[in-house]
C-alpha cells in the first residue's frame, strides 16, 4: 500500500478512537471523502497523470461516479445531529461544506459547460501550462499571507487576529489575483469557473472573519490602495 494511502487510513481510522460529537462529525466527514481520496490516488501520482485523467474522463463521468456521492454524503453528514451541534466552529466541517458547494456549481448544467470548456484550457493540455497556473495562484497566497502575518522576530508572540476591516479587503485584492490571472493565463471558461467558486475558495482564507457580501463589495472597490502593484503582479497575464 502506498505511503499516501496509509496515512489516509490512518486518519480515517483516527476518527474512531473518541466518541464526542466533534470526532463523531469529523468521522462522517472522512468517511464521505476517504472513497473519493481512493479513486482519484493513482491519478494524482504526477502532473502528467492528473492531466491524463483530465483529459480523458467526461465531467459527466466524474461527477456522476465521483463528485455527486461525495456532495450528497457531505450534506446527510452535516444535517446531522452531531455535525449541527459543531457547525462551522469544526474546520472539517467548513471543509465539507464548501466542497460541496464547489461540486455542487461544478455538476450543475452551466458548471459542466464551463469545465468542459476548462478542459481544452492550455493550462490543462500540458505540464509547462499547468505549472504557470499552479505558479499563479501560489504566488498570489503567499502574497496574502505576507499581508496577513508578517513576519516577526523569532521568539517573539504572534500579534492579535486581524479584524474584517484588514482580512477582507485583501482577501478582495486575493480575488482579483487569482481570478483575473486564471484568466489572463488559461482562458475565459477558467476565469470564469474561478469567479464562481471565489466564495467557498475565499472561506478558507478568511477562516472565522465575517466578511459579509456588503464588505465584501466595498472591499473590492478598495482593493486597489492595498499595494497591488506588489501584491498582484501576475494578474497581468504572465508570470517572470
Amino acid at each position: 500500500m502506498k505511503a499516501f494511502q496509509t496515512i489516509l487510513v490512518a486518519v480515517f481510522m483516527a476518527g474512531l478512537t473518541v466518541a464526542d460529537d466533534t470526532s463523531n462529525c469529523k468521522q462522517n466527514l472522512q468517511g464521505c471523502a476517504f472513497p473519493m481520496l481512493i479513486r482519484l490516488d493513482h491519478h494524482m501520482d504526477t502532473v502528467e497523470t492528473f492531466l491524463s485523467f483530465v483529459q480523458s474522463t467526461t465531467v459527466d463521468e466524474v461527477c456522476t461516479w465521483i463528485f455527486e456521492p461525495v456532495a450528497e454524503c457531505f450534506g446527510d453528514a452535516l444535517n446531522t445531529t452531531v455535525c449541527r451541534s459543531v457547525g462551522r466552529d469544526l474546520d472539517m466541517a467548513r471543509v465539507a461544506g464548501d466542497m460541496r458547494a464547489v461540486i455542487t456549481y461544478s455538476c450543475s448544467p452551466e458548471g459542466r459547460s464551463v469545465v468542459e470548456s476548462m478542459q481544452q484550457s492550455v493550462c490543462l493540455r500540458d505540464a509547462p501550462g499547468f505549472w504557470s497556473v499552479y505558479d499563479l495562484l501560489e504566488k498570489c497566497d503567499d502574497a496574502m499571507t505576507a499581508q496577513l502575518e508578517p513576519s516577526s522576530d523569532e521568539g517573539s508572540l504572534p500579534g492579535p487576529t486581524p479584524g474584517p476591516d484588514v482580512v477582507c479587503p485583501i482577501v478582495a485584492q486575493t480575488k482579483s489575483c487569482m481570478v483575473d490571472g486564471v484568466g489572463s493565463l488559461c482562458g475565459e471558461a477558467s476565469e470564469e469557473f474561478f469567479r464562481q467558486i471565489w466564495t467557498p475558495l475565499s472561506n478558507s482564507m478568511t477562516g472565522q472573519t465575517d466578511c459579509g457580501e456588503g464588505l465584501r463589495r466595498a472591499s473590492e472597490n478598495e482593493y486597489l490602495a492595498i499595494d497591488c502593484e506588489r501584491f498582484c503582479p501576475y494578474a497581468s497575464g504572465s508570470l517572470h
